[in-house]
C-alpha cells in the first residue's frame, strides 16, 4: 500500500469526511509530484510548490493544510523528514461577512416547504433537512452526504 493510501485510511479512522479525504489526497499528490521525495523535501520546496499553485487563496490554504496533516501523519508513523511543516505559511484570506437567515426567515422557509411539497413523506424529509441545516450550521452538501456509517456512539455525526 502506498503512503497516500495509508494516509487516507488514517484520515478515515480519525472521522474525516470522504470529501475532506479526497481534497487532502489531491493536495498531497500535487505536493509530492513537485518534490523529490516526502522525506527529503525542504521548506524551500514547500514554498516553491505553494507559489506554483494557480488557485484562489482558500484552495491554496486547503492544500497547505493537507500537506501539514500529511507530515503530521508521517511523524506519527515514525518516518523521519527534513520538512518542519509548521513553517509552511498559509495565505491571508480576506473574508466577507456571510449573510445569514433571521429566525423569521427560517419560519417563512419552513412554511414554504410545507405548502410546496407533494407528499407527507417529502414534507418530513424537507423539513428535517431545513431544521438540520438551521440547527447544525452544516452545508447542504455535507448534510446530503451523511450515511448511516457516519453515525458514531451516542448518534454523534461525523460531517
Amino acid at each position: 500500500m502506498d503512503t497516500i493510501q495509508s494516509f487516507c485510511q488514517f484520515l478515515d479512522k480519525n472521522w474525516y469526511s470522504q470529501n475532506t479525504i479526497n481534497n487532502y489526497k489531491r493536495g498531497v499528490a500535487s505536493f509530492l509530484a513537485s518534490v523529490r521525495s516526502a522525506e527529503k523535501a525542504t521548506i524551500k520546496d514547500a514554498e516553491n510548490w505553494k507559489n506554483s499553485l494557480d488557485m484562489n487563496n482558500r484552495t491554496i490554504n486547503l492544500n497547505i493544510h493537507a500537506v501539514k496533516k500529511f507530515y503530521f501523519y508521517l511523524n506519527y508513523i515514525w518516518v523521519k523528514t527534513k520538512l518542519d511543516s509548521s513553517k509552511i505559511l498559509c495565505c491571508r484570506e480576506v473574508r466577507e461577512e456571510q449573510p445569514y437567515l433571521e429566525k423569521s426567515e427560517v419560519k417563512s422557509f419552513v412554511n414554504w416547504v410545507r405548502w410546496n411539497t407533494k407528499t407527507e413523506l417529502e414534507y418530513i424529509r424537507n423539513l428535517l433537512l431545513v431544521k438540520m441545516l438551521w440547527e447544525t450550521g452544516a452545508r447542504i452538501g455535507e448534510l446530503l452526504n451523511v450515511k448511516w456509517r457516519d453515525f458514531g456512539e451516542w448518534f454523534s455525526i461525523k460531517v
